[in-house]
């Protein structure tokens, strides 16, 4: 079948999109793909992390006999499992077990109790002398918040060795969540107030090249209120990826990615200031996701993206705001990208900012609480 001009210049931008290989960049090209919400390592996404990471559902994805996991033991069954692996796993356990598929574990006659119906956390798998206790004091949780996120456990003093358990993930501090925002949003600072000087956004319409200047004055604004709220964090220049500053695509696709994370990571801020009883804050998160899933949806327009506004609902991972944006390291630091960098690009300072923004400032720099 012939191709339309439509399809090759479709191609075209395909193969011209970066794909960098220190991360699973979400959004690479101009088709209408899924993104994902989260910025996270290759090393998340194909499973080599030290634990299982939730949210875990069992039973979900296709499973011949076991959940994939990593450590320094292993069982290996033949028969229905929950998870996603195709028929083995490795677990934290010395030893090597086998089972048959049927929830026998390391002792003949010695039935292992069901999985955690659901783990937003991290699965362990119990070995030789674990406790309620032990595992509590190993992971930094509360023994209560383990049995709570574990219904399956009838007798806390009773774990069989090869069961999987669900571990919580510890709870965020306020200062842990704000600072990471905080971060987040210097990251983007810095790179909107190189973008508008470089060639990268050098031919955009006048139109499309106010939403970086905009971009650039909401993202100060945001650093405003966190360090307002005590947020403190000692980073002012950081690292892009190579070709970020000279070529339009590599430009936008980095700070879409960055934006995207940080919708779900203020969803998730909100939740957890919730939790909290700091209402307050909550408010002030979701205020600021409203303004980032903006700049997640005019970047998309600036890509060509159709529709521009793609999703009926915000991503929310459910997971801790730091493991949201757990890649932001890789911008602390320079050739963390490749073994390459582009910096260190320093924050503007205010009279710079003033300058680069123009006419186009936000005209309520500080929120309504």
């Amino acid at each position: 079948m012939p191709t339309t001009a439509k399809q090759r210049a479709r191609d075209k931008k395909e193969r011209a999109a970066p794909r960098l290989r220190s991360y699973d960049w979400p959004i690479v090209t101009g088709s209408n793909q899924d993104e994902e919400c989260r910025l996270k390592r290759k090393s998340d996404a194909d499973g080599s992390r030290d634990r299982t990471r939730g949210p875990y559902h069992p039973g979900e994805g296709a499973s011949d006999g076991g959940e994939t996991g990593t450590g320094t033991g292993g069982e290996r069954g033949t028969g229905r499992g929950p998870g996603r692996g195709t028929g083995s796993e490795t677990g934290r356990d010395t030893g090597r077990e086998t089972g048959n598929g049927t929830g026998r574990g390391a002792r003949s006659g010695v039935r292992v109790p069901p999985p955690p119906p659901r783990c937003n956390g991290s699965l362990h798998r119990v070995g030789a002398g674990d406790t309620i206790y032990r595992l509590a004091l190993s992971y930094g949780v509360t023994m209560e918040a383990i049995l709570a996120a574990n219904p399956q456990i009838s007798d806390p003093d009773a774990l069989v060795a090869g069961q999987l358990i669900c571990i919580p993930d510890r709870a965020e501090s306020a200062s842990e969540i704000l600072n990471a925002l905080l971060t987040a949003e210097k990251i983007e600072s810095a790179l909107y107030a190189r973008g508008i000087e470089s060639p990268a956004l050098a031919g955009l319409p006048p139109e499309q090249f106010a939403y970086f200047q905009a971009g650039l004055s909401h993202e100060l604004a945001h650093i405003d209120v966190l360090t307002g709220l005590g947020a403190s964090v000692p980073y002012e220049e950081f690292f892009y990826p190579p070709g970020t500053f000279e070529d339009l695509e590599v430009f936008v696709n980095t700070l879409l990615t960055l934006e995207t994370a940080g919708v779900s990571a203020y969803i998730q801020a909100s939740a957890e200031f919730a939790r909290m009883g700091r209402l307050d804050l909550s408010r002030l998160m979701d205020q600021i996701m409203g303004v980032e899933a903006e700049h997640r949806a005019l970047l998309r327009e600036v890509l060509g993206l159709v529709p521009a506004a793609d999703l009926c609902f915000e991503r929310a991972p459910n997971v801790p705001v730091t493991r949201i944006l757990s890649a932001l390291p890789d911008f602390l630091a320079p050739g963390r990208f490749d073994g390459r960098s582009e910096g260190p690009v320093p924050l503007p300072t205010p009279e710079q900012a003033e300058e680069l923004i123009g006419p186009y400032g936000c005209p309520n720099p500080r929120p309504d609480l």
